[in-house]
């Protein structure tokens, strides 16, 4: 397979139940960067959550062999988020990159959706899709069933996560 773009979003235990460990977690998904320096795409490059440790390593892996942008709440970083706004009601706050701030509102709760909103922000940026067409688009998410899902009925919000490790219970938690 020859990719255009690499995202690494983080690593959690998630996925223990495929990996031994957390170094072969990281090393499964410095595979798919692995590939996407040899793919024969032009204009190929690699997104990486840079608050993530294992993200850090990465960058560190393949900053000199692929060209990479960053993203992020806690660093400097390429793509970053800003002005953070967080209710059950959802979540706003500005992406900043170079010298352009972009607002961002949608119906998604949770700071790790700010996380994946700001990967595929900067994914379809750089793939030069129009940013009204993106910002018009994370608008319009929706939660999937189960997921940050928030029902409201007669002044009573329940929320509904199908969480179900040490990690997503406390993401979901926060």
């Amino acid at each position: 397979c020859h990719f255009k773009v690499a995202i690494f979003t983080n690593i959690s235990e998630d996925h223990f139940d495929f990996h031994k460990n957390y170094k072969d977690y990281f090393e499964s998904k410095a595979k798919l960067f692995e590939l996407l320096k040899k793919s024969k795409l032009r204009n190929r490059f690699g997104i990486i959550n840079i608050d993530d440790k294992w993200g850090k390593l990465l960058y560190k892996r393949f900053k000199n062999k692929i060209k990479l942008f960053t993203y992020g709440i806690n660093e400097k970083e390429d793509f970053s988020a800003h002005n953070i706004s967080l209710s059950l009601s959802g979540t706003t706050f500005d992406i900043k990159y170079k010298t352009r701030t972009f607002p961002i509102q949608t119906s998604l709760i949770g700071r790790f959706n700010i996380y994946n909103i700001l990967a595929a922000f900067a994914t379809s940026f750089l793939l030069k899709v129009p940013v009204k067409t993106i910002i018009d688009s994370i608008k319009r998410f929706r939660p999937p069933a189960g997921r940050m899902e928030i029902i409201k009925s007669r002044g009573i919000c329940i929320g509904i996560d199908y969480a179900h490790t040490d990690d997503a219970l406390k993401n979901v938690l926060s």
